[in-house]
């Protein structure tokens, strides 16, 4: 018997729309606190509105989960995060759109959204988002910055089915050894004729000791376009960023060692540093502009725009 809490309680139709089972792909019916599976009859909790399907090892995870604590605030002014969100959004809107005329009525997401930074900058913009990450605790994070859909999902199983007209997946496929597997479920949950942005790390000859904290690769342009295209799709265009801090990255790169146990707060990179931080934001944010004109030919980190075909 479904309480009259529990039919309160029940997700919008809109979120149930292209939801399905990670382990066999069927649809669920909702009775306000679990998820049910039609095929497996597997049930997924929902938590404070979040249905939860991911089952992790936290000795397995890709990524360290007080990581996010760590970067919360830090995210609303170091130069990375800030010139990186305003960058991605700039290099996103002209297809945005060309592919949906009336794209503030899209349905997009980003997977592996962490505390929400990027995705707050289109849904600043009247976007309609959602969210998903492997860390629940994450989610939470996320929830005080806006209220917008979302979900507790593991990338190699996800929970979509062709629901999304856009997907934003941001250094994310770095941290997961089948990226091909990765790249897939991206094309699947995506609408035929939707798209998909990506960064990555680039340069592989950039790998160092801040890479190994969490990282399986760095990636050339040629390896990501081949991966992106075997999973199905057709690229659009790419672009390096980080191009006029470029010279600043390769250097601390190849000069910076430190402990193999050092914890990410004691590494240089991540720090903010006042006049520092603000010189490098607004080399970073002339990238914004620019990338609206051109391809930079090299930089610290790729963006590619790809389309899952029509038919």
């Amino acid at each position: 018997m479904i309480t009259n809490t529990q039919k309160d309680s029940r997700l919008s139709q809109k979120i149930m729309t292209g939801l399905v089972c990670p382990e066999c792909s069927s649809s669920f019916s909702d009775d306000g606190q679990f998820l049910h599976c039609s095929g497996c009859q597997k049930q997924y909790p929902v938590k404070q509105g979040i249905p939860c399907f991911a089952e992790m090892d936290p000795n397995a995870a890709p990524f360290k989960e007080e990581y996010f604590e760590f970067w919360f605030e830090r995210e609303n002014t170091h130069f990375w995060h800030v010139g990186r969100r305003e960058a991605i959004y700039s290099f996103c809107k002209p297809f945005l759109k060309k592919y949906f005329p009336d794209f503030r009525r899209i349905t997009g997401i980003e997977i592996g959204i962490g505390n929400g930074n990027v995705t707050t900058e289109f849904v600043k913009r009247g976007i309609p988002m959602e969210g998903a990450d492997l860390f629940y605790s994450s989610l939470q994070f996320c929830r005080k910055r806006m209220d917008i859909p979302l979900y507790e999902a593991d990338l190699l199983k996800l929970p979509f089915k062709e629901k999304y007209d856009f997907i934003g997946i941001y250094d994310i496929i770095e941290h997961i050894e089948d990226d091909k597997m990765a790249l897939k479920n991206l094309y699947n949950a995506l609408k035929p004729g939707g798209l998909v942005n990506i960064t990555v790390p680039a340069c592989k000859f950039l790998w160092s000791q801040f890479d190994e904290l969490d990282h399986k690769r760095r990636y050339s342009k040629k390896e990501l376009i081949e991966k992106v295209q075997e999973a199905g799709f057709l690229v659009r265009r790419t672009s390096f960023l980080m191009f006029f801090l470029f010279p600043v990255v390769y250097v601390v790169r190849k000069l910076q060692t430190y402990p193999k146990d050092t914890k990410l707060e004691h590494v240089k990179e991540v720090r903010i540093v006042p006049v520092i931080n603000d010189i490098f934001l607004a080399l970073f944010r002339l990238e914004k502009y620019l990338i609206r004109l051109l391809n930079f030919p090299i930089g610290s980190s790729l963006i590619l725009m790809a389309e899952r075909p029509k038919n």
